[in-house]
C-alpha cells in the first residue's frame, strides 16, 4: 500500500514541526512548506492525500488558495487550520471547497482525526 502524503502549509515553525511529527506518527509522508504558491505547484506535479494550511499566508489568501488548488485537483481535500476565526473567512474557505476550517488552538487529536477522515487513500 502506498504511503499517504500530506502537504502542510503552516507559517509558524514550531506549530508546523509539531504537526509534522503528529502526522508522521500516524503514517503520513509530510511535505512542510510556508508558501501556498509552492504548495500549488507541488500539488500539480505530485499525488497527495490532503493539504492542511493556514488561511492567511503571505503569498495567497485562503479562499484563493483553495480555488486554485481545486482547479487542478478537484478531489484533493484541503483543511484550513488557522488562528483566523472570523466567520467570513470560514465561510469563504468552505464555499471555495475546503473540507474543514479548524481554528487555533484546537485539540491535536481532533486535527489528526479530521485529516484522517478526509484524506484520500
Amino acid at each position: 500500500m502506498e504511503q499517504r502524503r500530506l502537504i502542510l502549509c503552516i507559517d509558524q515553525v514550531e506549530a508546523c514541526e509539531i504537526m509534522e511529527i503528529l502526522f508522521r506518527r500516524v503514517g503520513f509522508q509530510v511535505m512542510s512548506l510556508q508558501s501556498a504558491k509552492v504548495a500549488l505547484i507541488l500539488a500539480q506535479q505530485h499525488s497527495f492525500s490532503a493539504v492542511v494550511s493556514e488561511y492567511l499566508l503571505d503569498d495567497i489568501r485562503g479562499a484563493e488558495f483553495c480555488s486554485e488548488l481545486k482547479k487542478h485537483n478537484p478531489e484533493l481535500p484541503l483543511i484550513f487550520y488557522s488562528a483566523e476565526s472570523r466567520n467570513e473567512h470560514k465561510e469563504r474557505g468552505l464555499s471555495a471547497g475546503a473540507k474543514a476550517f479548524l481554528v487555533k488552538p484546537n485539540d491535536i487529536n481532533h486535527i489528526e482525526q479530521t485529516v484522517i477522515d478526509f484524506a484520500l487513500v
